[in-house]
């Protein structure tokens, strides 16, 4: 018979021990991936009700959606820019025949 049973306690304990950290160890992993996909869950939904509140909002009756206008705005942005270039071709021709009448001018002058 055995009469020493401290190494077989200890020899439990450390089996419990380690059953025990691993359970631990297994619950906070399980938990934490349940905690993130509860965010993303969570996250989604909202995101969802935003999306949802942003189609429904109403638009302007004089104008068609929203996508409709910015591409109009950029239409509009484009032809601003060809204008402007247009105003800076007519502002070079112009300084250019400046130049050239105070350049005849110096030379009638001399």
């Amino acid at each position: 018979m055995i009469t020493n049973y401290q190494p077989w306690i200890f020899a439990f304990n450390v089996f419990q021990f380690l059953l025990s950290s691993g359970l631990g160890l297994y619950v906070w992993w399980t938990n934490r991936d349940k905690i993130t996909e509860t965010r993303f869950r969570e996250l989604e939904d909202r995101m969802t009700a935003v999306e949802g509140r942003v189609k429904s909002m109403p638009v302007c009756g004089n104008h068609g959606r929203m996508e409709e206008n910015d591409v109009k705005l950029f239409k509009r942005f484009d032809d601003l820019h060809g204008d402007i270039r247009e105003q800076i071709g007519a502002l070079k021709g112009l300084t250019r025949a400046v130049d050239m009448i105070n350049e005849y001018l110096l030379k009638e002058r001399k």
